[in-house]
């Protein structure tokens, strides 16, 4: 748990971060964000040529920080052995002295991770290997820093440690002196290992063996572990291979002699039966050493060791075991130092001189981040200087919390000077990152105590909203609100709450400004084009041009509405009317528009005079050349237009995904459109790839967003190779749309179109019926216009007529199955429409219930898998039980008009709970509405025979899962009177008891707790039949409620 809510911890920015740890101090936060993103460079394999500097790095700020590095331990470990494991063989020997570091300067607190690192030891100690001698002083450093508790981990190495010290191989045995060195360090932890340990040591004292360091070592080690564990039993075992190393070698006499005189101070009286044998090699010999005589005088008197020998023995033991440790251990710091900051070398790189060209201020700004990092007080952000230097992003992503870490060392004046350096770099035309990099930093600012940055937010706004960063400029721009209430802010705050798709927001604002006109306030047509509400801009254009005919302006706005509502007739006859009186910038202007209308209008040599007035060197100018060159068959030219456009769009794709891919998505369906250019290219060369092609348009066009705009761009690319009438699906769903944005008038337009004649001129003849789907999306827009009476009117006409129609030509439309079966389902969607409006119409009373619901069970009939039909029906004979019984409950004992009182129950319930059971086991996804309705039926009149068997018959035909979302509904009334319902209450549970037991062993134990006797004999019944096939559930259940019960 504690490892994956570090990993978590690794993937958050440094403002996330910064908000996180807002209770700690800035110096405990510049540790964590550096130790998190140098952590997120190991974890990535394909930056395995920075890892060493990496470590070497986290190394330095465990150093630096000393004991106040715990907390981090959890962050560096898990990544740290994982990359052990997958290391090349020197990386790995350096990553283990790097960990031994670690361990040195965390001590016990290790010990979490230490079945890894024994594990990875074990796994990397292998014969020969030559990694040897850094495992050793690994396992070295484990020893010191668990003291007593390594004790645990010994028999994972023994076997390790006992092949080392009986088959070493290595030049010199050079491992073998550093395992010795290591075990004097084990201590008394071998007191259990010493029958294995001991022989293969003593051994080691035979010179003619080994190498007399070696020799030497082996001895020192039998003299520093006596300090610690007891050796008499091993006494004659040690001594002996030290007497002859004493006859033959004399190098090792004086060491040999010293681990004689720890045995003597260890043994006391026991050693007088070795004095003859030592005595007869010391004077054969001639050694002399003063310690061993007294020593053994004393064996030998019998007298105790005097007071003040005895004091200087303690005092050798105690010296000897301090140097030891201090070897071992760094010195423990409880504060984080600070280092010194160079404020001159800060301001060099701040004023650096060359700065005109783009790349100038790139590499302004990559020297500025690296000397942050370099002059930084704060040593775990300098210790990633050196690596910043080799990788760039480093740098970038510690930026904020480098620049914080400098910016409190600076004097004011130094601090004005650093501002108006970072104004100017924030007025720099075209160069996104550095805007973004500065308006980062400006907001993580905000949040940091140090903060905020005494930059103009009103420059900070305008940059935000250059760079298309929206949510920083929505900040900014409200910030200027509350102190200014001006057109422009207002204007600027609606554009960008409409580019964060927050349109209820910018609606707000155009509120706001109506209801404060007077305050020099005035709504401008511009907003409601913002706000997309196109006709209102339209008409107030209008409104406007009429008292200014020639303000280019109000043109200009005018022909966008035009052009946002397909428009195009009149769009190309504006744009003929002033392009004579225009200026060049005029024409540049309006050139895109009114080359669209003529591609609507499929007016090419208009659109060529317009086209060329587009600047080339724009996405669009690219664009609408490459559709001239596509109508012209210039596909060579074509293609190099759309890989121009395609170029063009690269930068504001990149800036726009940096964010998000809503905000991506504009340029998104710029660059689908292009993609769809080239294949219309194909479509006219290839024709076998047609279907392909046209499908994979329909199949992309579910996958972008209902967007009328957006549609309307893609599908008249596709108008280049493909007719509305051959594609009529596409521009029905378009339509459709249109229809339910409310976008009516685009929506007649494209429906008239398809129809190829407009009924609205000739309101009371029937609808044509040449293209059925079209005729009835044509009643649906009737209906969303408000005149519903007429589109319900058309509708049945339509139905009528078309019903009859076919039957001459049936003989021919058999052979084409796939037509008949699409004819059954435009007339079940159409009796499903009339059964709706005749409701809406007429609301539900006794006249309509008998014509809505033959609606509905045409609608059945002709489509008998389609959930929504199944729906409206169920749904309509249960709202008619509804009515009818609430009409029982208000005449109560009346004399009643009518249907008898039962005879409801019959007509309409047992269809209702047929119908509800079609659709639930119809529906894809929650039928949670439907099974609620179906249970209030089956409650209310389950114990009538024929409602019975409907219920009986309708449980086979679902899925058992369908119950689970209702458990708590069926329990409650597991204790109801009526003995029907509760007899397929308790068959139905039982069921659900089978294949999903532990769903209702809880709350039927619950209920077998209750004090209502009928509830309780009910819960138990059933815990009985689950007692047959899950005992051991029930029985736990009933226990752990037991013993709730009693703690209660």
């Amino acid at each position: 748990d504690l490892k994956s809510e570090a990993e978590a911890s690794h993937e958050l920015t440094t403002s996330e971060m910064l908000v996180n740890m807002s209770s700690c101090s800035l110096e405990e936060y510049y540790p964590a964000i550096a130790i998190a993103t140098l952590m997120r460079i190991i974890r990535d394999p394909t930056l395995s040529q920075h890892h060493t500097m990496v470590v070497q790095a986290v190394t330095f700020i465990f150093k630096s920080l000393g004991i106040k590095c715990v907390p981090y331990i959890s962050q560096v470990m898990p990544s740290f052995l994982n990359v052990i494991r997958t290391a090349d063989v020197n990386f790995r020997e350096f990553l283990f002295q790097q960990l031994a570091l670690l361990i040195a300067i965390v001590k016990q607190h290790i010990r979490n991770y230490l079945d890894d690192i024994f594990q990875l030891i074990k796994e990397f100690w292998t014969i020969n290997s030559p990694i040897q001698s850094t495992l050793i002083l690994l396992v070295e450093h484990i020893a010191v820093a668990l003291g007593a508790e390594f004790k645990i981990f010994l028999p994972q190495l023994m076997p390790q440690i006992l092949r080392v010290l009986t088959h070493d191989t290595s030049k010199d045995r050079t491992v073998t002196m550093k395992l010795l060195v290591a075990l004097q360090k084990f201590g008394s932890n071998l007191d259990e290992y010493l029958h294995l340990v001991l022989p293969p040591i003593v051994k080691l004292f035979d010179a003619t063996d080994c190498p007399v360091a070696v020799c030497r070592v082996a001895m020192e080690t039998i003299d520093q572990l006596s300090d610690t564990l007891d050796f008499t039993d091993f006494a004659s075992r040690i001594i002996h291979p030290l007497v002859r190393s004493l006859d033959q070698c004399p190098e090792l006499r004086n060491t040999a002699m010293e681990t004689l005189c720890a045995l003597v101070l260890q043994l006391g009286r026991k050693y007088k039966i070795f004095v003859p044998l030592v005595s007869k090699v010391v004077t054969r010999h001639r050694i002399t050493c003063t310690r061993y005589e007294l020593l053994t005088t004393k064996i030998l008197t019998e007298s105790t060791i005097a007071a003040e020998e005895d004091f200087l023995l303690t005092r050798h033991k105690l010296t000897r075991s301090k140097i030891r440790d201090a070897a071992l251990n760094p010195t423990e710091t409880t504060t984080i130092k600070r280092m010194h900051t160079s404020v001159l070398n800060l301001q060099k790189a701040w004023t650096a001189t060359r700065r005109v060209s783009k790349d100038d201020w790139l590499e302004w700004l990559r020297r500025l981040s690296i000397d942050f990092l370099k002059e930084s007080p704060s040593p775990a952000l300098r210790s990633c200087w050196a690596l910043a230097q080799t990788y760039s992003q480093l740098p970038r992503d510690l930026f904020n919390v480098a620049f914080v870490s400098c910016w409190a060392e600076l004097t004011d004046a130094l601090q004005q000077e650093l501002i108006r350096t970072l104004e100017q770099a924030l007025m720099v035309p075209d160069l996104p990152e550095i805007t973004q990099t500065i308006l980062n930093l400006a907001e993580f600012m905000d949040h940091c105590d140090k903060g905020p940055l005494p930059l103009d937010p009103q420059l900070l706004g305008e940059r935000a909203m250059h760079c298309r960063a929206y949510a920083k400029a929505l900040h900014y721009k409200e910030e200027e609100f509350h102190k200014a209430r001006t057109s422009q802010v207002l204007e600027s705050l609606i554009s960008i709450n409409n580019k964060l798709q927050q349109k209820e927001a910018a609606a707000g604002l155009v509120e706001y400004v109506m209801s404060h006109q007077d305050e020099h306030l005035k709504v401008q047509e511009r907003w409601y084009e913002k706000l997309h509400n196109w006709e209102k801009a339209l008409q107030s254009y209008k409104d406007r041009l009429a008292e200014n005919p020639h303000d280019i302006e109000l043109v200009l706005g005018q022909m966008r509405c035009m052009e946002a509502l397909g428009d195009w007739g009149q769009l190309h006859s504006t744009a003929s009317g002033h392009w004579t009186e225009l200026t060049d910038a005029g024409r540049e202007r309006m050139s895109r528009m009114a080359a669209a209308a003529s591609w609507g209008l499929a007016q090419w040599d208009s659109m060529e005079r317009y086209v060329s007035c587009i600047p080339r060197d724009t996405t669009d100018g690219a664009f609408y050349r490459a559709v001239l060159a596509v109508h012209r068959e210039q596909y060579a030219t074509a293609q190099q237009l759309i890989d121009s456009a395609r170029d063009l769009l690269d930068t504001e794709l990149t800036a726009m995904a940096g964010e998000s891919y809503q905000r991506a998505y504009g340029a998104m369906v710029s660059v689908q459109m292009l993609a769809e250019l080239e294949e219309v290219v194909q479509y006219k060369l290839v024709p076998e790839r047609q279907p392909t092609i046209r499908s994979m348009w329909w199949d992309r066009l579910q996958g972008c967003q209902r967007v009328v705009e957006d549609w309307q761009r893609i599908i008249q690319v596709h108008t280049l190779v493909v007719s509305p009438q051959e594609d009529m699906f596409t521009w029905l769903k378009y339509a459709s749309l249109c229809r339910k944005a409310s976008r009516l008038m685009l929506s007649h337009k494209t429906l008239v179109m398809l129809l190829g004649v407009d009924p609205s001129l000739t309101p009371n003849d029937p609808l044509p019926t040449n293209h059925p789907q079209v005729t009835f999306a044509y009643t649906k827009h009737l209906w969303m216009a408000g005149q519903k009476e007429k589109a319900y009117g058309q509708l049945h006409e339509f139905v009528q007529t078309y019903l009859t129609q076919p039957v001459k030509q049936l003989p021919a439309l058999s052979d084409d199955g796939k037509n008949l079966e699409m004819r059954r389902r435009l007339l079940a969607r159409c009796y499903l429409k009339l059964g709706q409006w005749q409701e809406s119409l007429q609301g539900i009373n006794e006249h309509s219930i008998p014509a809505v619901l033959q609606y509905y069970a045409a609608a059945t009939d002709h489509d008998p898998n389609w959930y929504k039909a199944w729906h409206a029906w169920a749904y309509m004979n249960f709202e008619t039980v509804l009515f009818y019984k609430h009409q029982q409950q208000q005449l109560g004992d009346a004399p009643r008009t009518g249907l008898p009182s039962t005879q409801y129950i019959s007509q309409f319930t047992v269809p209702a709970v047929e119908g509800f059971f079609r659709s639930i086991a119809l529906s894809h996804g929650s039928s949670l509405q439907d099974t609620l309705r179906l249970l209030t039926l089956w409650f209310d009149y389950g114990q009538w025979p024929e409602v019975y068997d409907a219920i009986v018959e309708g449980i086979r035909t679902i899925e058992i899962d369908t119950w689970l979302q209702v458990i708590p509904q069926l329990i409650a009334r597991i204790d109801t009177p009526r003995t029907l319902v509760s007899r397929l209450i308790h068959h139905l549970l039982m069921d659900i008891g089978k294949h999903h037991p532990q769903a209702l062993v809880y709350p039927l134990t619950v209920a077998s707790k209750s004090a209502s006797v009928p509830r309780r004999n009910a819960a138990n019944k059933i815990l009985k039949s689950m007692c047959e096939h899950s005992p051991a559930l029930v029985q736990q259940a009933v226990m752990v409620s037991d013993e709730l019960i009693r703690v209660a």
